[in-house]
């Protein structure tokens, strides 16, 4: 095995990630402590509660514990065990209880440190064993290093985010002054959940230019999270959900890590109390202070004991009501900083293969500042079928950054046909591409070990949103018929490649005839119409309806004869929800269609020539 230096970096815990920049050395091996759950925790446990002697309770009471993070509560408990440690000094406690308990708090401390130490493991899975033959002898040479960094404080060493080791036969080349490297760090705390603040449905144009822009809609998601460099925001945008029933696991509880922290956690702050300050050794408080002493000696026993055991994680939820989406994609959301972290350079959207009907552009996106302001982001792929794209600030601007960063996902040009409602859910992945690139998020790079990824739960947007349009002024529509001018509206209002099966149909004819016709009024404003109902069909499906329509309406014209001048046919025409029972309305829209003169029919139907 080739000789290597092992260093522990005591890096902050938000040391970016990225690549290992030097061109002349070989990429270090990277070590770090794997998080003790990948999971907040949520658990009922039974406790016992603190005596005002400073002994435990007999009886236990129930607790609830609600989305734990025990990476927090770990650093808390190492660091009450180092400082009390260096309070029960032998050469300042000469009692023979407080020797008892020192020596039992230093091989409860032994234990922790051996329980931590296997937590040690490669940041990356790389398949190290085939190809590193040296790596578990390396493994246990940054294993000892940590020892020797517990053994001076536990806190202090369980802090270190990453332990390095590299050739001793590595030194700068000619010309190269320094090494330049960029070491990936896992973080270990949980990541906190990101948060929705808004979703809506709104008609893309407002007004409209042509009967194919006149259904169209736009889905807008506004979301925010306080991003470290390690964390990926995954979005999954659902379209076409429909009620169904989702049953999820509920997991079965034992003792565990977490139920010996909680109940440690249960009476930490009235057991620092008593410890704080040792009376007088003729003190009458000194048998509280021993009774503190040993219970705290007896919770650091039970963690010890613990500190390996964390059964594998599965969701806690009772059978509940769900949707399922008939159409959605996945895709990851990543924000790279500038190096002073005052300035978002890139955010980068990386999509998973999206399902069947959802192969649509690029989300538009904007950044929300904290004074109202919306920067705009454009994405800088031009190939729609690619699985990732990097969005940079428009006209090159410069966007501040904010702990808490806020976004705007806009997908435009949705059509009420296919499209029928919207919701998005989403979750943090902590620590997934540690050698992550903004500038080409779609390059490959070695895996993270799935011992460091920190997942939250999925965070759903509320209820589905559902467009519902309005367009009271008729757009024209053309043909040399009323059929075929109906035809090709519901085409291009409705595309019959597209339309949902089940989507029904509401369609009132008018009549009309303008009360000024010619070239309009004086002011240039619209001449103001008359309608007259002639036909109504309500929740039909759309196929035939142009047909249907038209010859309802020529044989009322047979019938009445009506003026043609001015006149024309007017098409209220309400797209219905095919998703849902209540037969929500999707749009509402008129248009308009004028009537040339045409020659009356004979008796047999034949027109006169």
């Amino acid at each position: 095995m080739s000789k290597r230096i092992v260093g522990a970096v005591a890096a902050k815990a938000h040391l970016a990630p990225g690549a290992y920049l030097s061109k002349s050395l070989p990429p270090p091996r990277c070590f770090a402590l794997a998080p003790l759950y990948d999971h907040l925790v949520t658990r009922h446990v039974e406790i016992k509660f603190l005596n005002d002697d400073g002994t435990l309770g007999d009886a236990t009471l129930p607790a609830f514990f609600a989305a734990v993070d025990v990476e927090l509560w770990a650093r808390q408990f190492l660091g009450d065990l180092d400082h009390f440690l260096a309070a029960l000094n032998p050469a300042e406690r000469e009692g023979q209880s407080e020797r008892a308990m020192l020596a039992r708090a230093i091989d409860s401390k032994q234990a922790i440190v051996s329980g931590i130490v296997g937590q040690l493991q490669s940041v990356f899975d790389c398949s190290a064993c085939e190809t590193d033959p040296d790596y578990q002898q390396a493994l246990q040479a940054a294993r000892a290093t940590l020892v020797q960094q517990l053994q001076l404080g536990l806190s202090k060493g369980y802090d270190l985010p990453v332990i390095v080791q590299h050739d001793v036969a590595s030194t700068a080349r000619p010309g190269e002054s320094e090494v330049c490297m960029q070491i990936p760090a896992p973080l270990r705390t949980y990541p906190a959940l990101p948060s929705v603040v808004e979703q809506t449905a709104v008609a893309s144009f407002d007004p409209p230019n042509g009967l194919r822009q006149l259904s169209l809609w736009t889905y807008r998601l506004g979301l925010a999270h306080e991003f470290a460099p390690q964390d990926t925001l995954r979005v999954t945008t659902e379209f076409n959900l429909q009620r169904g029933v989702s049953r999820r696991q509920i997991p079965a509880s034992g003792p565990d890590l977490f139920s010996a922290m909680a109940q440690y956690m249960a009476v930490a702050e009235k057991l620092r109390k008593l410890l704080s300050v040792p009376p007088e050794p003729k003190s009458g408080e000194r048998a509280f202070y021993v009774n503190a002493s040993q219970t705290f000696a007896d919770l650091v026993a039970a963690v010890a004991k613990q500190w390996r055991i964390r059964p594998p994680h599965k969701s806690a939820s009772l059978p509940e009501n769900d949707f399922v989406a008939g159409i959605s994609h996945t895709f990851g959301l990543r924000v790279a900083y500038s190096k002073s972290r005052q300035a978002i350079e890139s955010v980068s959207l990386t999509r998973e293969p999206p399902t069947a009907g959802a192969e649509k552009e690029w989300p538009e996106l904007e950044v929300l500042l904290e004074d109202g302001r919306r920067v705009p982001f454009l994405a800088q792929t031009p190939d729609p079928s690619s699985l990732a794209a990097v969005y940079v600030p428009a006209n090159g601007s410069e966007v501040p950054a904010f702990a808490r960063q806020t976004f705007q996902l806009a997908w435009s040009g949705l059509n009420v046909s296919t499209f029928q409602n919207a919701r998005s859910r989403m979750s943090i992945v902590r620590n997934e591409s540690l050698l992550y690139d903004p500038l080409c998020p779609e390059n490959a790079t070695p895996r993270t070990n799935p011992v460091f990824l920190l997942r939250t739960a999925e965070e759903v947007a509320g209820n589905s949103v559902a467009p519902l349009i309005e367009r009271n002024d008729a757009q024209d529509m053309e043909g040399a018929n009323l059929h075929e001018a109906l035809e090709s509206a519901f085409q291009s209002l409705f595309p019959s490649d597209s339309l949902l099966a089940t989507a029904p149909v509401t369609c009132q004819l008018d009549y009309c005839y303008e009360l000024a016709f010619g070239d309009g009024l004086p002011d240039g404003n619209a001449p103001g119409r008359v309608r007259m109902p002639v036909v109504f069909y309500p929740d039909k499906p759309l196929p035939g309806m142009a047909r249907a329509l038209a010859n309802a309406g020529q044989e009322w014209i047979d019938s009445y004869q009506p003026a043609h001048e001015g006149a024309g046919w007017i098409l209220n025409i309400v797209l219905h929800s095919g998703l849902e029972p209540a037969m929500h309305p999707l749009i509402k829209a008129d248009v308009f269609y004028r009537i040339e003169e045409q020659p009356p029919r004979t008796h047999a139907g034949a027109r006169v020539q």
